[in-house]
């Protein structure tokens, strides 16, 4: 089986059985899988949106992959244009830790808006989310199935001390299924 490790403002589209590794702090990660014909893809995006400035060029795939908005706008266009019922595909988010402590209550932080703007891009392309594990202060480690469109999960050790305990948490390691 292939092995994958996804970085920072990467994404990757795939057909045949593999697995495919990330880890998450503010960034988000969303999985698509569509299970006839078996295709997954998963983004790794790292700021929320595209912003509105002539300096920035989505001419560049690095910088389409950036950004959580128009990573997902990209995969989806990709995966209809496979012929792929984009209604059909099973959809997940994670990540979006707020890894550096909680922002004070007048601003987000970048993990909470990275959060937003994947569930409002999902939203607008009228693709339902089947499953999340968002938010928190522990960023994330993902192991991503695209056979199966499993998703295994450990929450990785807080950045932050938590003033009422000595030791440090137990991860915690999760099955996303479909």
């Amino acid at each position: 089986m292939k092995q994958h490790y996804l970085k920072p403002a990467e994404a990757i589209i795939l057909t045949g059985e593999a697995t495919v590794t990330t880890v998450l702090g503010s960034c988000v990660s969303v999985t698509f899988f569509h299970p006839t014909p078996r295709f997954a893809a998963i983004i790794h995006g790292v700021l929320p949106a595209v912003p509105d400035s002539p300096e920035t060029s989505l001419t560049d795939i690095a910088n389409i992959f950036k950004y959580v908005d128009s990573s997902i706008q990209y995969i989806v266009k990709r995966l209809q244009g496979k012929g792929l019922d984009i209604q059909k595909m099973q959809v997940k988010v994670f990540g979006g830790a707020d890894v550096l402590g909680h922002p004070s209550r007048s601003s987000l932080s970048v993990g909470r808006k990275n959060i937003t703007s994947a569930m409002d891009t999902l939203r607008e392309l009228g693709i339902d989310v089947m499953a999340t594990d968002v938010g928190g202060t522990r960023g994330r480690k993902l192991i991503f199935h695209t056979q199966t469109g499993h998703i295994f999960l450990k929450r990785l050790h807080s950045q932050t001390a938590d003033p009422g305990t000595t030791s440090p948490p137990t991860p915690r390691i999760s099955k996303f299924s479909a």
